[in-house]
């Protein structure tokens, strides 16, 4: 993962050019490349006790989300931006009942984590299309135009197109979990003689 993060940086900021080669190699996601660096960390018992040492407190993730803002607020290098977008979910994760924990639990925070692979996969149709409205590449108006009309164009997405596939997939499983219920049924372990001459 940091091997593509580096490859990804040298290729946006070392070389020019506009191939196709690279074009992929910039396209290279280092949000969630971080992501996996901390999964990876958290699944080690001394990695996720070395992270809960930094990002144990209860302040860290609320702190960590006034950056954010501020780091978009002031155009910050992306690369600043991505480092603490990931080191705010991390301290999310790490410790729930964080000082932001009540407002990741309000009803629109939930409605955004039900819709969240839509947004994940639209979000930048969303920024392009908006950009020449707000008359910018970047910033705090962009990233709230963005963000509106990705959850508009999530929102479509789950509702009309991802939950009858979901209701699709149920139905095709029904069956399947009826023609094992009697297989494990049959493979569960007699209790002892003693214990069924005691019942």
């Amino acid at each position: 993962m940091l091997a593509l993060i580096v490859v990804d940086q040298i290729a946006r900021h070392a070389i020019s050019g506009d191939g196709l080669p690279l074009t992929i190699v910039r396209s290279i996601a280092a949000p969630i490349c971080l992501g996996a660096i901390w999964s990876l960390l958290f699944h080690s018992r001394s990695g996720f006790a070395a992270a809960r040492r930094v990002l144990g407190h209860r302040a860290v993730a609320p702190a960590l989300l006034a950056v954010l803002v501020a780091c978009v607020g002031v155009l910050a290098p992306y690369g600043i931006v991505e480092f603490v977008l990931a080191a705010l979910v991390a301290a999310c994760c790490i410790r729930e009942d964080n000082l932001a924990a009540p407002l990741l639990r309000t009803r629109p925070m939930h409605f955004v984590g039900e819709i969240s692979y839509g947004m994940y996969l639209l979000h930048m149709l969303a920024i392009t299309a908006v950009r020449p409205l707000v008359g910018a590449r970047s910033g705090i108006s962009v990233f709230l135009a963005g963000t509106a009309l990705t959850i508009v164009l999530a929102y479509t997405s789950y509702r009309w197109f991802e939950t009858p596939i979901l209701r699709y997939r149920d139905r095709l499983r029904r069956p399947e979990a009826q023609a094992l219920a009697p297989v494990a049924v049959a493979t569960r372990t007699p209790p002892p003689v003693a214990a069924r001459s005691r019942a």
